[in-house]
């Protein structure tokens, strides 16, 4: 009898024990708060369209917390929960619910990501992977109100049905971040935010630069005036709201069986793209801004640009050059004005000589990459190039363009260097070299 007892005791132990970890099932699009998710587990959104997971960005040995496509042959991520803080192992890190929050916890059951949510803590509380890409944090009790969503913090992808904001309450911008390259997802230098006092989109790099602007929204038409491509609306249907508590930009397709996006490209372009099965690429619908001169201030104050011309910028009629940012040898005017008591001048004319390199016309002049890194440690020396001739192009016919050659011809002022020891760069002897010119007006 007490053996019977015994066995019931450790085997109710062992089913509790059981009950409170469970890995996520096959196929399931939830997580419990008595449930887990870690290496190759995944959560599937209901009708298969998405699916949440640890995945690999490109060739990184990195794992990140992903929403992807799930009907798309080609791996495509829409949303990462961890972007700026990855881990290195999926086996040994789990996302989970916690104290009413759903957190991710790394190699080391260190807490590095949260939904960061202050309610209290609730042994109801799960997350659900929508249709719509949208992980959706609730209390199972009271499941028509979100405590936390993922549309509300975009990456660099725009689903159809979320937002591109700004909460008139908090101040607060709901916006779309490139990614730092394509296979890093932390933050990059462009961003996607609603200019709400204009009713406008920007996009901004390094944080606070206005680098292109939609123009104002056009509510007739149902476009934003410098992006005519959204006539072409037989997929989407756009919608500019503007309210007491937020003015925000979504938009829907019409035929939902399309799978489509907008990115905030690393290129500093937001483009719409459309999945196409029959060639398993994704296809690009259209993107802005499309050439260098649309983009805002590119050519400076009365600076004018023409796509078609070189160089691109010339000073407005009547306008001419204020100076000349480059002459003499000056090679510290080059140099961004914030760094100049930081900077290295044998380091900045090592750097400049070496960009001159790498554009040489006869590719067999150019050096390797491992050359530029020794050059640059400065490992390696090297003497000034001759001038390419697609900066010849440039300044040919401009008179605020200059060439100077090295000290060897009595015209410049940059000292004379040894070759570099390699053989491939002993094949040419240059005598001259060039400075890059940049306009002001």
């Amino acid at each position: 009898m007490g053996v019977r007892t015994n066995s019931y005791f450790i085997f109710s132990l062992l089913f509790l024990f059981f009950t409170f970890n469970l890995p996520i099932s096959l196929g399931s699009d939830t997580i419990s708060a008595n449930q887990s998710l870690s290496g190759d587990q995944t959560l599937v959104s209901s009708n298969g369209t998405f699916k949440l997971g640890f995945y690999q960005t490109g060739n990184s040995s990195n794992y990140y917390i992903c929403i992807v496509y799930n009907q798309v042959s080609l791996q495509t991520i829409a949303w990462v929960a961890n972007r700026d803080t990855p881990i290195s192992d999926k086996y040994s890190s789990v996302l989970k619910i916690m104290d009413g929050n759903l957190v991710l916890l790394n190699e080391s059951q260190i807490p590095i990501w949260s939904t960061n949510q202050n309610s209290a803590a609730s042994t109801s509380v799960v997350a659900v992977l929508g249709d719509d890409g949208n992980l959706v944090v609730t209390d199972g009790s009271n499941s028509t109100q979100p405590l936390w969503q993922s549309f509300d913090f975009p990456v660099n992808t725009w689903l159809p049905g979320s937002k591109i904001a700004y909460n008139k309450i908090t101040k607060t911008h709901q916006n779309l971040t490139s990614w730092k390259n394509s296979e890093d997802p932390s933050q990059g230098l462009f961003s996607l935010w609603l200019d709400a006092t204009n009713d406008q989109y920007v996009i901004s790099w390094n944080g606070s630069e206005q680098y292109w602007t939609s123009g104002p929204w056009n509510a007739q038409e149902r476009i934003f005036s410098l992006v005519p491509e959204m006539r072409s609306n037989y997929i989407y249907n756009f919608s500019y709201v503007d309210n007491e508590n937020e003015s925000y930009f979504t938009y829907w397709v019409y035929n939902t069986t399309i799978i489509t996006r907008f990115i905030m490209d690393v290129s500093g372009q937001i483009k719409q793209l459309t999945w196409l099965e029959a060639t398993g690429q994704w296809n690009l619908f259209w993107s802005q801004p499309k050439e260098q001169c649309e983009v805002y201030a590119f050519c400076g104050a009365f600076g004018a640009c023409n796509q078609i011309t070189l160089p691109f910028c010339n000073c407005l009629y009547g306008f001419s050059p204020q100076s000349v940012v480059v002459e003499g040898g000056d090679i510290f005017s080059l140099l961004d004005h914030r760094l100049v008591k930081n900077a290295d001048e044998e380091e900045l004319r090592r750097i400049a000589r070496v960009a001159c390199w790498c554009i040489q016309d006869d590719e067999n002049h150019r050096p390797t990459m491992g050359q530029v890194v020794q050059i640059l440690e400065g490992v390696l020396e090297v003497n000034p190039p001759r001038i390419p001739r697609s900066l010849q192009l440039l300044a040919e016919n401009h008179e605020h363009i200059f060439f100077f050659t090295d000290s060897s011809s009595g015209q410049s002022s940059l000292p004379q260097s040894s070759h570099p020891t390699d053989s491939s760069q002993a094949k040419s002897t240059p005598s001259t070299t060039s400075s890059t010119m940049s306009y002001k007006s």
